[in-house]
């Protein structure tokens, strides 16, 4: 699903950089959304398959999420600081550019705690703005807040996640029936968008069905219709209109069929691997070529720069980086050959996994 996520990521810019019309791609909202059905695929193929329901398996869980994370952001976030302090960019890294402030740089490099405390603080959801220098990151954190989480219920049985998935839905929903601000309520609000996660962790429980009988072609023939159909819808509604809801429903069917077709090939996986580090860096890009966020950038520049960006992550940072989370899989695999099988948890032993799969390295950061 590598291609898709990239193309997701590159969705993202062109709408952050105001170059096109919303008719030619599909939003950043609900590209946004999208990521957030993969992710919850992927990150529960991740922990059926790959990591023991034990203490042990949840911590490495952990750090392998903080590793794929983590050092990218903070690479890019010292490079903005650095490139405001030459005069180079004109936006600064709060606490760090402009006089330091121990709070506000803690919060830039930690993220999660600042998401939390604007989900949990009372007027969290009614005001859209966030301290992260990398705004776009806090969807970022919105994700750091379901890996918490997922350890726990993922591997519910599926009568069980049906019913938290009709739970979601509900919350979801409520704002818009209170006539509250969808992109507060709807976007920022973490229970509000917990639906899509569990959207995804419920595709994940159709691919098991399917694996062994469908054709991987089946993902390819769909893919065009349901990116299609996305990029004529109008990003604004969210999920308060019937072509929203079926957009993330056929986007929810497509992503089991998608990932049976895509997983083998390893241009697909280069490319998911490029789609983190660009959706990081490519305001920065924007801004280094003359444009940035919420500004006309010229599209050929910025996406040339962040692209160019991105592999320089990959190669500096991200590979040294994968020896070690690839250490941490393979004791977790170790320990999960080890555990009887449950007839609640699904696990294919030696599968996929052990090799370095699409659910835990490819699980993209949006």
């Amino acid at each position: 699903m590598g291609t898709l996520r990239l193309y997701l990521a590159v969705c993202v810019f062109l709408w952050h950089c105001w170059i096109v019309d919303y008719k030619h791609v599909v939003g950043a909202g609900p590209a946004v959304f999208c990521f957030f059905i993969m992710s919850g695929f992927l990150i529960s193929l991740t922990l059926m398959e790959g990591y023991p329901h034990s203490a042990s398996g949840t911590l490495r869980f952990y750090a392998n999420r903080a590793l794929r994370l983590f050092p990218s952001y903070l690479t890019v976030l010292f490079v903005s600081a650095l490139t405001y302090a030459l005069g180079i960019a004109p936006f600064r890294v709060p606490g760090i550019n402009g006089g330091f402030h121990i709070l506000q740089a803690i919060d830039q490099i930690t993220v999660l705690p600042g998401v939390l405390w604007l989900n949990l603080s009372p007027g969290a959801a009614t005001s859209s703005v966030t301290p992260l220098m990398i705004g776009w990151y806090y969807t970022v954190g919105l994700e750091m807040i379901f890996y918490a989480l997922a350890p726990f219920f993922v591997r519910w049985k599926l009568s069980n996640l049906i019913l938290l998935f009709i739970c979601c839905v509900i919350l979801h929903f409520v704002p818009y029936m209170l006539g509250l601000p969808d992109r507060q309520w709807q976007y920022d609000f973490f229970p509000s968008t917990a639906v899509f996660f569990v959207a995804g962790a419920l595709a994940y429980r159709l691919y098991l069905a399917i694996r062994d009988t469908t054709n991987r072609f089946v993902g390819w023939i769909l893919l065009p219709g349901i990116l299609g159909y996305g990029a004529l819808h109008e990003s604004n509604a969210y999920t308060n209109d019937f072509a929203s809801v079926v957009m993330y429903a056929a986007f929810t069917l497509l992503v089991p069929f998608l990932f049976i077709a895509s997983q083998r090939s390893p241009i697909d996986k280069f490319l998911g691997d490029i789609s983190y580090p660009f959706y990081i860096v490519h305001g920065l890009a924007a801004e280094l070529v003359g444009g940035g966020i919420g500004r006309q950038t010229n599209i050929v520049a910025g996406l040339s720069l962040s692209f160019a960006l991105s592999l320089l992550l990959i190669l500096v940072v991200e590979h040294p980086v994968e020896r070690l989370r690839k250490s941490i899989r393979a004791r977790s695999t170790s320990e999960l050959n080890k555990l009887p099988t449950s007839n609640d948890t699904v696990r294919i032993r030696g599968a996929v996994l052990t090799r370095d799969l699409g659910g835990d390295r490819a699980s993209v950061g949006l």
